[in-house]
């Protein structure tokens, strides 16, 4: 195995070049195939027949609509602090 890896260590120090054109077609071959084989993200937040998603469907049933209400809360600090 050591020689294996010597040798190929030689070969990539005698041709240096050879072996970054390699490295980035390698490279470029990766990601072409990656942007072509690369499917379309879901932002879906069900994952049906989940215990969560049938408790977040009665939810939806009992409680159809969420309030609109919103609020301000001001603290005033007593002075110098």
């Amino acid at each position: 195995m050591a020689t294996l890896l010597y040798r190929l260590g030689a070969f990539s120090a005698r041709r240096w070049r050879t072996m970054l054109i390699g490295w980035l077609l390698t490279l470029a071959a990766v990601v072409g195939l990656g942007l072509s084989l690369a499917g379309s993200f879901a932002d879906s937040g069900s994952i049906p027949g989940s215990p969560a998603q049938t408790a977040l469907t009665k939810m939806d049933r009992h409680f159809p609509e969420p309030d609109q209400q919103s609020a301000q809360i001001v603290f005033q600090a007593p002075p110098g602090q």
